[in-house]
C-alpha cells in the first residue's frame, strides 16, 4: 500500500488496522445517535491529516478489491445480466460492487 509514496507509512497503515478501524467495528452501526460522538473520538484521536492518510489508505483499498472483482462481475456477460445463467458474483450493479 505504500510502496509507491513517501506520504504514507506502515506506521500509518498499522495504526488504521489495529486503531482505527477495530473503533468502527466496535460501534453499534445501527444506531446512528451515536455518530457526533464517534467523530469527536475520531477527531479527539487523530489529526487532520492522520485522518486524510487513513482514507486514502482505505481508498487504495478499495481500489484493489474493486480490481479483483471486476472481472467476476463482468465476467457472466449479458446471458448473467438478463437472467440467463447465475453470474459470477451476486451483485445487481456495478455501483453495488463499488460499495
Amino acid at each position: 500500500m505504500c510502496l509507491e509514496t513517501t506520504e504514507l507509512t506502515p506506521a500509518d497503515v498499522d495504526a488504521l488496522w489495529d486503531e482505527f478501524v477495530p473503533m468502527f467495528a466496535a460501534t453499534d452501526r445501527d444506531d446512528w445517535s451515536q455518530l457526533p460522538a464517534l467523530v469527536e473520538r475520531v477527531r479527539g484521536r487523530w489529526s487532520g491529516p492522520q485522518i486524510d492518510r487513513f482514507e486514502r489508505l482505505l481508498g487504495r483499498y478499495a481500489l484493489l478489491g474493486m480490481a479483483r472483482c471486476e472481472r467476476l462481475f463482468v465476467a457472466g456477460g449479458l446471458r448473467a445480466i438478463l437472467g440467463r445463467r447465475p453470474a459470477p458474483l451476486d451483485v445487481e450493479t456495478h455501483l453495488h460492487l463499488n460499495l
